[in-house]
């Protein structure tokens, strides 16, 4: 009976830690510019839920993220930008313009942090911004299409959701969890 209740209890303590991870569907979308993403593409991943007036956040959880990650093929950050009814046609067009050429300006700022790494590439390629007209995205992130706040979510590499903040991390913070994420 002590054996069966220490292996039960050795199981339990081993599968813990699998179980701390929170894995939400394979979610895969198409950015602006037309790329498709997958959460469990092999990239560890910062995704920024933002309602349409909240570019500022979304920007100042970009301006925390460490240089030793930007330009790095295996991170990368999307901005979901969420509306809060779906907008017709001829309006989806028109806030897809406006988000292409507010990543035009973004990459333009970009250059220069680019080059002080050296990085050889052109930033606007490392640029992902998804419009969320049918709030699909934000609902299996489990983001209410109504909620105002910002949504930050660090994904590893397999899709497992590792943190999740209900405003703009910290340097600190965002920098010890992307820490932790690459060594996973």
């Amino acid at each position: 009976m002590i054996r069966l209740s220490l292996q039960i209890f050795l199981a339990i303590a081993c599968a813990f830690p699998l179980l701390a991870q929170t894995r939400v569907p394979n979610i895969s979308f198409d950015d602006i510019d037309g790329r498709s993403h997958s959460l469990n593409a092999g990239k560890v991943t910062l995704v920024i839920v933002i309602n349409r007036g909240q570019q500022a956040q979304a920007d100042a959880v970009g301006a925390r993220m460490p240089d030793k990650y930007l330009g790095d093929p295996h991170y990368q950050i999307i901005t979901v930008v969420k509306f809060a009814k779906r907008p017709g046609y001829l309006f989806r067009k028109f806030a897809s313009a406006v988000i292409r050429h507010r990543l035009d300006v973004l990459a333009d700022r970009l250059r220069r942090r680019y080059s002080a790494k050296k990085i050889a590439h052109d930033p606007r390629v490392d640029l992902f911004v998804v419009a969320d007209f049918d709030a699909k995205i934000s609902a299996a992130l489990q983001v209410p299409r109504g909620s105002n706040a910002i949504a930050v979510f660090l994904f590893d590499a397999h899709g497992a959701l590792l943190k999740r903040w209900s405003k703009v991390p910290s340097i600190h913070d965002l920098t010890a969890h992307l820490s932790r994420a690459s060594h996973l």
